[in-house]
Order: C-alpha cells, then structure tokens, then sequence
C-alpha cells in the first residue's frame, strides 16, 4: 500500500509552484476579515489559519517561508479590502 504521507516517506521536496502557500493566504486573509469584526471569533479563525499552516510544513508540501509570505499576502489583501470597503461605503 502506499505512505499515507508520501513526502514524509521520502518524496520530493515542494517545486516550482510553492510560493507563497495558497492556502495559507487564503486562510489568513480570512482570519484578518473576521477579526477584523469580531475579536474573539477572530482569534479563533487567526488559531485555525496558523494551525493550517503549520499543516502545510508537516506534510512537507511548502517551505516555511511560503508559508510566511503566504500569512504576510493574505493578511495584508484583506487590510486592502477592507480598506476599500470602507472608502466604497464613505462614498455611497
């Protein structure tokens, strides 16, 4: 039967396509929305967001510093939508 985790039994390392983690972007952007309203759900969803991460360096599919610059893009395109948000709803 094969590894459940094939790259922890000595597969490849990630390629060409790792950086930054997707996943980790998506998840951080929208932990930073929910804070961003709601602190105690937010710190929850920033808890989740990191544990995926960290998911992501377990299965040894990123590098940690996709994941960094993954966390780093997705917290910083949800301050820009917010902040775009804000400056729609000021006009309308």
């Amino acid at each position: 039967a094969p590894p459940l985790f094939p790259r922890l039994a000595g597969g490849e390392l990630p390629g060409d396509y790792s950086f930054p983690s997707g996943l980790t972007m998506a998840s951080f952007e929208g932990a930073t929305v929910i804070f961003s309203y709601h602190k105690k759900w937010g710190l929850a969803a920033l808890t989740l967001a990191f544990l995926i991460s960290l998911s992501r360096l377990f299965l040894a599919v990123h590098y940690p510093t996709d994941l960094l610059a993954g966390a780093a893009f997705g917290a910083l395109f949800a301050l820009v939508s917010l902040w775009t948000v804000k400056k729609i709803k000021f006009f309308s």
